[in-house]
């Protein structure tokens, strides 16, 4: 698959995850970690260039931008959002009552 399809395929999805009856998703934590990196560079660079000539065109940038963003979204892919990591943790009563209805000790 071509970058154009893979970007045109990434953001189809991206679409259709907007939806409320689709599952929840996440990234992995290294995708926004590498996310805010390329982000940083940009901005550094765009405002070093800025600074010598305000007359600057950044079409390439942009370009390479998405070049970067649709191989970090092929490498990280989309993750199921497991909910219950945000959730409470459980006190020692609830944890007791679970494990004994996971065992069948009830």
């Amino acid at each position: 698959m071509d970058t154009k399809e893979e970007s045109q395929e990434t953001r189809a999805n991206a679409t259709n995850l907007n939806t409320p009856n689709k599952m929840k998703v996440t990234r992995s934590i290294e995708y926004y970690r590498q996310l805010q990196s390329l982000n940083e560079s940009v901005l550094k660079w765009m405002q070093l260039h800025l600074a010598k000539n305000a007359c600057c065109d950044f079409t390439p940038v942009f370009n390479d931008y998405r070049k970067h963003l649709d191989t970090l979204n092929v490498t990280y892919p989309l993750l199921p959002k497991d909910d219950d990591i945000f959730k409470r943790p459980a006190s020692g009563d609830e944890l007791s009552i679970a494990r004994k209805e996971k065992t069948g000790n009830i």
